[in-house]
């Protein structure tokens, strides 16, 4: 390959200015240098990708056709210098982060599309376990930062750190027994429980409190059969405010109230891992996140 992206950049400037001129305004660049890197582009291509016959230079076919290509190379040389920036800067060319699927909403999501626009070069990776598969992602070096429920025995050589708790509610459909009437804790013991459970270990014993169990993998999926009344289940206050404003899911009141509980909400990493920029980055935003209590 003969051309560079100088060259490369020239065409495509002269291509969306219209002329060789206004493209050296564009660009900061004397016309003859414009003019002469388009000329070296050509010959090194061995086509001629401008017609000069005219007052303002036109595109050929082949610099037609040539310029969705020429574009795209700007863009993907673009893309290596931020990368190269964020590795100078001690930034992680890559991050992989696994999150507890019951932790995932609006507010982690708008979260990330700060992230975007902070580390726009970074190569991320978003995995979405449930409970202990968290950890086994860590362990096994799978990901880099974990954000889990309840873990209140940290392995050696990882580290816990505490980002506090969140509210759960027990919730069922409109049409559930147990949505018309103030229940008690024994009656939930006499309906199906759908626990959300991990494929690893078995899930805190203090969350099953009826022997009659469907185990679920995924919360969303758990919402989805209490909706269907097939169930009532545990779940995050912030995620179910929703269709509780819209009357597909009821919170319990147990004992002449709204029940709730609290589970505690960790971050964790090995002590392996060299935390960069963006770890830090995600780590004090993560912090702010109002669901946390």
């Amino acid at each position: 390959m003969k051309f560079n992206l100088l060259q490369i950049n020239a065409f495509v400037a002269s291509a969306e200015c219209g002329s060789f001129s206004a493209a050296a305004r564009r660009l900061n660049k004397a016309q003859s240098a414009i003019s002469n890197a388009v000329s070296n582009l050509e010959i090194d291509l061995g086509l001629e990708l401008f017609d000069r016959s005219k007052r303002e230079p036109q595109l050929t076919l082949a610099g037609e056709s040539l310029l969705p290509r020429a574009k795209q190379l700007l863009e993907q040389g673009r893309a290596l210098q931020g990368h190269a920036d964020a590795l100078s800067n001690n930034d992680e060319g890559k991050l992989v982060l696994a999150i507890e699927e019951s932790l995932m909403g609006k507010e982690m999501h708008q979260l990330f599309e700060r992230f975007e626009k902070k580390f726009p070069y970074l190569e991320l990776e978003l995995l979405f376990p449930v409970r202990h598969d968290v950890l086994d992602l860590i362990v096994e070096k799978r990901a880099d930062i974990g954000l889990m429920l309840a873990i209140f025995t940290p392995p050696q050589d990882y580290k816990i750190t505490a980002m506090g708790e969140i509210k759960q509610s027990a919730v069922v459909s409109a049409s559930h027994p147990l949505a018309n009437k103030a229940c008690t804790f024994d009656d939930l013991r006499h309906h199906r429980q759908l626990l959300l459970e991990s494929r690893g270990p078995k899930t805190n014993a203090a969350e099953q409190m009826s022997p009659h169990l469907w185990r679920v993998e995924s919360l969303f999926s758990l919402l989805g059969l209490a909706k269907q009344g097939l169930g009532w289940g545990w779940a995050p206050k912030y995620m179910v405010a929703k269709d509780v404003e819209n009357k597909k899911l009821v919170e319990l009141a147990i004992n002449g109230k709204q029940q709730h509980h609290h589970l505690p909400v960790d971050m964790i990493t090995s002590n392996h891992y060299i935390e960069g920029a963006a770890g830090r980055w995600i780590y004090k935003e993560w912090l702010k996140l109002s669901f946390l209590i």
